[in-house]
Protein backbone atom coordinates (compact mmCIF):
# COMPACT_ATOMS: atom_id res chain seq x y z
CA UNK A 1 0.00 0.00 0.00
CA UNK A 2 2.66 2.60 0.77
CA UNK A 3 4.32 1.83 -3.06
CA UNK A 4 0.69 2.75 -4.17
CA UNK A 5 0.12 5.88 -2.22
CA UNK A 6 3.76 6.81 -3.14
CA UNK A 7 3.60 6.44 -6.93
CA UNK A 8 -0.18 7.98 -7.21
CA UNK A 9 0.91 11.36 -6.52
CA UNK A 10 4.27 11.16 -8.88
CA UNK A 11 1.84 10.11 -11.47
CA UNK A 12 -0.43 12.89 -11.03
CA UNK A 13 2.91 14.92 -11.06
CA UNK A 14 4.17 14.12 -14.39
CA UNK A 15 0.45 14.29 -15.87
CA UNK A 16 0.04 17.99 -14.61
CA UNK A 17 3.85 19.33 -16.04
CA UNK A 18 2.65 17.29 -19.19
CA UNK A 19 -0.93 18.82 -19.76
CA UNK A 20 0.80 22.40 -18.40
CA UNK A 21 3.55 22.16 -21.13
CA UNK A 22 0.84 21.62 -23.58
CA UNK A 23 -0.84 24.67 -22.76
CA UNK A 24 2.15 26.44 -22.97
CA UNK A 25 3.22 25.19 -26.96
CA UNK A 26 2.38 26.95 -29.78
CA UNK A 27 -0.30 26.25 -31.66
CA UNK A 28 0.66 24.93 -35.23
CA UNK A 29 -2.18 24.08 -37.55
CA UNK A 30 -0.07 24.11 -40.49
CA UNK A 31 2.24 22.33 -41.92
CA UNK A 32 4.48 22.85 -45.05
CA UNK A 33 2.88 21.67 -48.07
CA UNK A 34 4.91 18.73 -49.67
CA UNK A 35 3.57 18.10 -53.05
CA UNK A 36 2.99 14.40 -54.11
CA UNK A 37 1.99 12.70 -56.73
CA UNK A 38 -1.69 10.20 -56.28
CA UNK A 39 -1.67 7.05 -57.61
CA UNK A 40 -5.20 5.33 -58.40
CA UNK A 41 -4.57 1.82 -59.89
CA UNK A 42 -6.95 -1.91 -60.67
CA UNK A 43 -5.32 -4.92 -62.31
CA UNK A 44 -8.22 -6.53 -63.19
CA UNK A 45 -7.40 -10.51 -63.85
CA UNK A 46 -7.59 -11.05 -67.64
CA UNK A 47 -7.74 -7.93 -69.00
CA UNK A 48 -5.48 -7.18 -71.64
CA UNK A 49 -4.72 -3.34 -70.60
CA UNK A 50 -3.81 -1.78 -67.37
CA UNK A 51 -4.88 1.59 -66.45
CA UNK A 52 -3.04 3.88 -63.89
CA UNK A 53 -4.53 7.02 -62.95
CA UNK A 54 -2.63 9.64 -61.95
CA UNK A 55 -3.07 13.04 -60.27
CA UNK A 56 -1.70 15.41 -57.72
CA UNK A 57 -2.29 16.09 -54.16
CA UNK A 58 -3.02 19.71 -54.89
CA UNK A 59 -5.63 18.49 -57.29
CA UNK A 60 -9.96 17.94 -56.20
CA UNK A 61 -10.68 14.35 -56.05
CA UNK A 62 -10.92 11.74 -58.51
CA UNK A 63 -14.70 11.92 -58.49
CA UNK A 64 -14.54 15.52 -59.39
CA UNK A 65 -15.42 15.89 -63.39
CA UNK A 66 -12.51 19.36 -63.52
CA UNK A 67 -9.87 18.37 -65.86
CA UNK A 68 -6.32 18.29 -64.27
CA UNK A 69 -3.22 19.93 -65.52
CA UNK A 70 -0.91 17.71 -67.58
CA UNK A 71 2.42 16.45 -65.36
CA UNK A 72 5.15 17.37 -67.29
CA UNK A 73 7.29 14.40 -67.67
CA UNK A 74 5.37 12.08 -66.48
CA UNK A 75 6.66 8.40 -66.93
CA UNK A 76 6.51 4.84 -65.44
CA UNK A 77 7.42 1.32 -65.37
CA UNK A 78 5.89 -2.23 -64.73
CA UNK A 79 7.81 -5.24 -63.30
CA UNK A 80 6.65 -8.70 -63.45
CA UNK A 81 7.61 -9.94 -60.44
CA UNK A 82 6.97 -13.86 -61.59
CA UNK A 83 8.83 -13.70 -65.04
CA UNK A 84 11.13 -10.46 -64.31
CA UNK A 85 9.98 -9.06 -67.21
CA UNK A 86 9.90 -5.03 -67.56
CA UNK A 87 7.35 -2.96 -69.36
CA UNK A 88 7.62 0.97 -70.20
CA UNK A 89 4.44 2.95 -69.62
CA UNK A 90 2.95 4.97 -72.03
CA UNK A 91 2.07 8.28 -70.52
CA UNK A 92 -1.29 10.01 -72.33
CA UNK A 93 -3.19 13.09 -71.51
CA UNK A 94 -7.09 12.72 -72.19
CA UNK A 95 -9.66 14.32 -71.83
CA UNK A 96 -8.16 16.40 -68.77
CA UNK A 97 -6.40 13.60 -67.47
CA UNK A 98 -3.24 12.04 -66.96
CA UNK A 99 -2.77 8.37 -67.37
CA UNK A 100 -0.21 5.43 -67.38
CA UNK A 101 -1.20 2.28 -69.46
CA UNK A 102 0.35 -1.34 -70.24
CA UNK A 103 -0.35 -3.40 -72.87
CA UNK A 104 -0.39 -6.46 -71.49
CA UNK A 105 -2.60 -9.74 -69.72
CA UNK A 106 -2.88 -9.80 -66.44
CA UNK A 107 -2.75 -12.88 -65.51
CA UNK A 108 -3.69 -15.27 -62.37
CA UNK A 109 -1.36 -14.53 -59.55
CA UNK A 110 1.12 -12.19 -61.30
CA UNK A 111 3.06 -10.11 -58.95
CA UNK A 112 3.00 -6.85 -60.56
CA UNK A 113 5.30 -3.95 -59.37
CA UNK A 114 4.28 -0.33 -60.30
CA UNK A 115 6.65 2.63 -60.33
CA UNK A 116 5.85 5.87 -61.48
CA UNK A 117 8.39 9.21 -62.22
CA UNK A 118 7.64 12.96 -62.26
CA UNK A 119 10.13 16.01 -62.43
CA UNK A 120 9.57 17.67 -58.70
CA UNK A 121 7.78 14.80 -57.20
CA UNK A 122 8.78 11.95 -55.01
CA UNK A 123 9.22 8.34 -57.27
CA UNK A 124 6.47 6.29 -56.05
CA UNK A 125 6.39 2.61 -55.91
CA UNK A 126 3.28 -0.11 -54.98
CA UNK A 127 3.28 -3.49 -55.87
CA UNK A 128 0.33 -6.07 -56.25
CA UNK A 129 -0.82 -9.80 -56.89
CA UNK A 130 -3.32 -10.55 -59.71
CA UNK A 131 -6.36 -12.09 -57.95
CA UNK A 132 -7.33 -15.66 -59.36
CA UNK A 133 -10.96 -16.24 -60.00
CA UNK A 134 -13.58 -17.49 -58.36
CA UNK A 135 -16.19 -19.60 -59.07
CA UNK A 136 -20.47 -19.54 -58.55
CA UNK A 137 -21.93 -22.45 -58.04
CA UNK A 138 -25.29 -22.81 -57.35
CA UNK A 139 -27.22 -25.22 -54.48
CA UNK A 140 -28.69 -28.48 -55.65
CA UNK A 141 -31.94 -26.98 -55.22
CA UNK A 142 -31.34 -23.53 -56.13
CA UNK A 143 -31.49 -24.00 -60.49
CA UNK A 144 -34.89 -25.94 -60.50
CA UNK A 145 -35.92 -23.18 -57.68
CA UNK A 146 -35.40 -20.63 -60.13
CA UNK A 147 -37.36 -22.10 -63.22
CA UNK A 148 -40.10 -22.86 -61.48
CA UNK A 149 -40.37 -20.14 -58.26
CA UNK A 150 -43.87 -20.38 -58.12
CA UNK A 151 -44.53 -23.92 -56.41
CA UNK A 152 -44.99 -23.68 -53.03
CA UNK A 153 -42.52 -23.90 -49.96
CA UNK A 154 -39.30 -23.35 -52.29
CA UNK A 155 -36.16 -22.30 -50.45
CA UNK A 156 -34.19 -19.35 -51.02
CA UNK A 157 -31.91 -19.11 -54.41
CA UNK A 158 -28.23 -19.85 -52.54
CA UNK A 159 -24.67 -19.76 -54.48
CA UNK A 160 -21.23 -20.80 -52.97
CA UNK A 161 -18.68 -18.36 -53.92
CA UNK A 162 -15.16 -19.87 -54.09
CA UNK A 163 -12.90 -17.36 -54.03
CA UNK A 164 -9.05 -16.77 -54.77
CA UNK A 165 -6.84 -17.16 -51.58
CA UNK A 166 -6.23 -13.06 -51.44
CA UNK A 167 -9.77 -11.94 -51.87
CA UNK A 168 -10.93 -9.88 -48.83
CA UNK A 169 -14.13 -8.81 -50.52
CA UNK A 170 -17.13 -10.01 -52.74
CA UNK A 171 -20.10 -8.62 -54.48
CA UNK A 172 -22.36 -11.25 -56.80
CA UNK A 173 -25.56 -9.75 -58.30
CA UNK A 174 -27.78 -11.33 -60.30
CA UNK A 175 -29.84 -9.49 -63.14
CA UNK A 176 -32.36 -11.29 -65.53
CA UNK A 177 -32.23 -11.19 -69.57
CA UNK A 178 -35.17 -11.51 -71.49
CA UNK A 179 -35.16 -11.56 -74.91
CA UNK A 180 -37.70 -12.11 -77.78
CA UNK A 181 -41.13 -10.68 -78.95
CA UNK A 182 -43.28 -8.79 -77.31
CA UNK A 183 -47.45 -8.52 -76.72
CA UNK A 184 -47.22 -6.85 -80.15
CA UNK A 185 -45.31 -9.07 -82.35
CA UNK A 186 -42.32 -6.89 -82.08
CA UNK A 187 -38.67 -8.04 -80.70
CA UNK A 188 -37.94 -7.18 -76.99
CA UNK A 189 -34.90 -7.58 -74.71
CA UNK A 190 -33.85 -6.08 -71.34
CA UNK A 191 -32.76 -6.70 -68.06
CA UNK A 192 -34.12 -6.75 -64.37
CA UNK A 193 -31.67 -7.09 -61.10
CA UNK A 194 -32.17 -9.38 -58.31
CA UNK A 195 -30.03 -7.70 -55.49
CA UNK A 196 -28.74 -10.27 -53.24
CA UNK A 197 -29.35 -10.73 -49.19
CA UNK A 198 -26.77 -9.25 -47.86
CA UNK A 199 -27.18 -5.71 -49.88
CA UNK A 200 -29.30 -2.99 -48.13
CA UNK A 201 -30.36 -0.27 -50.66
CA UNK A 202 -27.65 -0.37 -52.95
CA UNK A 203 -25.35 -2.68 -55.55
CA UNK A 204 -22.40 -1.21 -54.79
CA UNK A 205 -21.44 -2.86 -51.42
CA UNK A 206 -19.18 -5.60 -50.90
CA UNK A 207 -19.23 -8.82 -48.39
CA UNK A 208 -16.22 -9.08 -46.29
CA UNK A 209 -15.19 -12.89 -46.21
CA UNK A 210 -11.68 -13.07 -45.32
CA UNK A 211 -10.92 -15.59 -48.22
CA UNK A 212 -13.21 -18.44 -46.69
CA UNK A 213 -15.67 -20.28 -48.83
CA UNK A 214 -18.88 -17.74 -48.84
CA UNK A 215 -22.67 -18.41 -48.89
CA UNK A 216 -24.73 -15.96 -50.53
CA UNK A 217 -28.78 -16.17 -51.23
CA UNK A 218 -31.09 -14.31 -52.87
CA UNK A 219 -34.37 -14.06 -51.48
CA UNK A 220 -36.83 -15.83 -53.35
CA UNK A 221 -39.54 -12.58 -53.05
CA UNK A 222 -37.52 -10.66 -54.74
CA UNK A 223 -36.35 -13.36 -57.33
CA UNK A 224 -40.57 -14.41 -57.91
CA UNK A 225 -40.83 -10.58 -58.75
CA UNK A 226 -37.83 -10.00 -60.96
CA UNK A 227 -38.61 -13.45 -63.03
CA UNK A 228 -42.61 -12.73 -63.32
CA UNK A 229 -41.55 -9.26 -64.39
CA UNK A 230 -39.28 -10.34 -67.34
CA UNK A 231 -41.97 -12.98 -68.91
CA UNK A 232 -44.49 -10.37 -68.63
CA UNK A 233 -42.66 -8.50 -71.28
CA UNK A 234 -42.36 -11.48 -73.46
CA UNK A 235 -45.11 -13.95 -75.31
CA UNK A 236 -42.42 -16.26 -76.80
CA UNK A 237 -38.41 -15.69 -76.10
CA UNK A 238 -35.94 -17.05 -72.97
CA UNK A 239 -34.69 -15.55 -69.48
CA UNK A 240 -31.31 -16.58 -68.39
CA UNK A 241 -29.98 -15.43 -65.23
CA UNK A 242 -26.87 -13.99 -65.24
CA UNK A 243 -24.75 -13.66 -62.15
CA UNK A 244 -21.84 -11.18 -61.73
CA UNK A 245 -18.96 -11.95 -58.96
CA UNK A 246 -16.47 -9.31 -58.49
CA UNK A 247 -13.64 -9.97 -56.01
CA UNK A 248 -11.26 -7.14 -54.50
CA UNK A 249 -8.67 -7.45 -52.50
CA UNK A 250 -7.63 -6.22 -48.87
CA UNK A 251 -6.08 -2.95 -50.38
CA UNK A 252 -9.23 -1.76 -52.51
CA UNK A 253 -12.06 -3.23 -49.46
CA UNK A 254 -9.66 -0.60 -47.36
CA UNK A 255 -9.92 1.85 -49.38
CA UNK A 256 -13.93 1.97 -50.47
CA UNK A 257 -14.51 1.29 -46.81
CA UNK A 258 -12.78 4.32 -45.60
CA UNK A 259 -13.89 6.45 -48.73
CA UNK A 260 -17.34 5.30 -47.83
CA UNK A 261 -17.34 6.05 -44.25
CA UNK A 262 -18.76 4.37 -41.22
CA UNK A 263 -21.14 1.09 -42.07
CA UNK A 264 -23.61 2.33 -39.50
CA UNK A 265 -25.77 4.64 -39.34
CA UNK A 266 -25.32 6.11 -36.12
CA UNK A 267 -21.90 7.21 -36.32
CA UNK A 268 -21.07 10.57 -37.75
CA UNK A 269 -17.56 10.82 -39.28
CA UNK A 270 -16.14 14.54 -38.39
CA UNK A 271 -12.76 13.55 -41.00
CA UNK A 272 -11.64 10.82 -43.31
CA UNK A 273 -8.34 9.54 -42.73
CA UNK A 274 -5.59 9.25 -45.56
CA UNK A 275 -5.31 5.65 -46.60
CA UNK A 276 -2.33 4.75 -49.28
CA UNK A 277 -0.29 1.83 -50.21
CA UNK A 278 1.82 3.58 -52.39
CA UNK A 279 5.09 4.69 -51.27
CA UNK A 280 6.32 8.29 -51.32
CA UNK A 281 2.60 9.21 -52.59
CA UNK A 282 -1.03 9.04 -52.28
CA UNK A 283 -3.68 6.61 -53.62
CA UNK A 284 -3.96 2.73 -54.42
CA UNK A 285 -2.96 0.20 -56.19
CA UNK A 286 -5.44 -2.90 -55.82
CA UNK A 287 -6.33 -5.53 -57.85
CA UNK A 288 -10.02 -7.55 -58.93
CA UNK A 289 -11.86 -10.46 -60.58
CA UNK A 290 -15.07 -10.27 -62.68
CA UNK A 291 -16.34 -13.67 -63.38
CA UNK A 292 -19.82 -14.58 -64.58
CA UNK A 293 -22.42 -17.21 -64.31
CA UNK A 294 -25.15 -18.03 -66.58
CA UNK A 295 -28.22 -20.17 -65.91
CA UNK A 296 -31.23 -20.59 -68.59
CA UNK A 297 -34.37 -20.35 -66.53
CA UNK A 298 -37.01 -20.14 -69.62
CA UNK A 299 -38.05 -22.28 -71.01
Amino acid sequence: MRIVSFRLPILFSIFGVLVLQACNSPFQPQQVFSPELVVYGIAFRGDSTLVVRIETNSETPVNDTSNSEQIAGLSGSLVNGTSGETTALASEYVNGRNFLTSRAVLASGTNLNLTVHAPGYLTCTSSVTVLDSGIIYPSYYTTSVMRDPASGGQPDPQFTIYPSALTSAIRLTMVLDYSGTGPDNTPVSGEIEVNPSYQKDTTSSFLRINGAVTQVQFKLSAYTSAYSQALGKITSGTVTAVLRLVQIDATLYDFYSIANGFNDPLTMQTEKPVYTNVKNGLGFFGSAADDSLTIQVYP
